[in-house]
């Protein structure tokens, strides 16, 4: 509300921002990514409006895995950015082609990132997620994940006669 009194919100998408409190790790780790996978990961997002915030630049900090089915790339995990030296991961890019949810990918992909931080010593790992994605939101909390604090991601436009203190 704060917000609307400045600012027009343009499709605000509620979020949890979740923090790894007690890791969980799931069995059967997926495979690493690197930059010779780049267009099979791309073709993965391109499928149901996949990830928009990954580029290929996060690929270089080696902490991207994937799950194969039939030799298809169907489930990926990796980071927004990664710190040996601030110590903190954000973890992002979660995405499995629609074909195969629901079995364990994700988790698998998200548990293979958090695996890869901490043996690298990065023990604040947190990731972000819509509120209305009750799906991923208990994939995290079996991981060992939990709700930090909630926040609002979209675009906003400043309206006419606003305040400064917003």
């Amino acid at each position: 509300p704060v917000l609307e009194q400045h600012y027009a919100l343009a499709e605000p998408h509620p979020m949890w921002r979740m923090a790894l409190a007690a890791f969980k790790p799931q069995p059967d780790g997926p495979v690493p990514l690197g930059m010779d996978r780049l267009a099979d990961i791309r073709e993965l997002y391109r499928t149901d409006n996949g990830a928009d915030a990954f580029a290929p630049y996060q690929l270089a900090t080696g902490y991207f895995y994937g799950v194969e089915e039939q030799g298809q790339l169907v489930s990926v995990a990796g980071v927004h950015l990664a710190s040996r030296r601030y110590n903190i991961g954000a973890i992002g890019n979660v995405f499995t082609h629609p074909a195969y949810r629901g079995r364990g990918f994700a988790g698998r992909c998200v548990s293979a990132v958090v695996e890869a931080l901490q043996a690298d010593g990065i023990n604040t790992i947190f990731l972000n997620v819509e509120q209305s994605n009750q799906g991923a939101v208990r994939v995290y909390e079996r991981l060992g994940f939990t709700k930090y604090c909630p926040f609002v991601e979209g675009a906003a436009e400043r309206r006419q006669g606003g305040t400064q203190q917003a």
